[in-house]
């Protein structure tokens, strides 16, 4: 045992940056993600996003091979923390859907006088609400509420679904890991 506390964090040596790929375990040992961080926006949650004039934000889609698994996997956010032990959340994209649907334009009675508009905000939220079911290899988005990451990060943590909602660590793709994980997967086309 070592006096120095970052010599027991398997992490600390590891460099983590804007523009790279990133690999991470499930709760469930057999369930595997991968990402770019950040990730191309999504073209129907940003159309939305734009109808509303809601700010930028930044996605993060992470590709979620579950097919070995026994039970579904959620993700309930993704952290990413800078030098100075700033945290950027990024919440499932439902969450910021349906923050941007209550903007839309009501009637006197509180109803939303867009009814299609609003109709589309629930179609595309009800799309990128839920991770993959166990045996199933699928998408599942992200959104940190700002563009504001800093080029420089010290850690990317995963909360995964799972009795004990500690976050799992995210690793580059070229960590020495990556060796003993099979990472050559994509998610079927909707």
């Amino acid at each position: 045992m070592t006096d120095d506390p970052m010599a027991e964090d398997p992490t600390a040596d590891i460099e983590y940056a804007l523009d790279q790929e990133y690999f991470f375990y499930g709760q469930d040992p057999s369930t595997i993600g991968k990402f770019h961080f950040p990730s191309d926006p999504v073209p129907e949650i940003e159309e939305l996003r734009e109808s509303v004039g809601a700010p930028e934000v930044t996605y993060v889609t992470m590709t979620i091979d579950n097919r070995n698994a026994s039970e579904s996997q959620s993700i309930q956010g993704l952290d990413a923390f800078d030098e100075a032990g700033r945290k950027y959340e990024f919440q499932p994209a439902d969450h910021l859907l349906s923050e941007w649907r209550n903007k839309l334009e009501q009637d006197e009675d509180g109803l939303t006088e867009d009814v299609e508009h609003y109709n589309a905000f629930v179609e595309v939220s009800n799309e990128h609400l839920h991770g993959p079911d166990a045996g199933e290899l699928s998408e599942f988005t992200v959104i940190y509420d700002g563009t504001d990451l800093p080029d420089d990060l010290t850690r990317i943590a995963v909360y995964t679904s799972g009795l004990i909602n500690e976050p799992v660590v995210a690793l580059p793709i070229d960590h020495p890991e990556a060796q003993y994980v099979d990472l050559d997967f994509e998610a079927p086309a909707t």
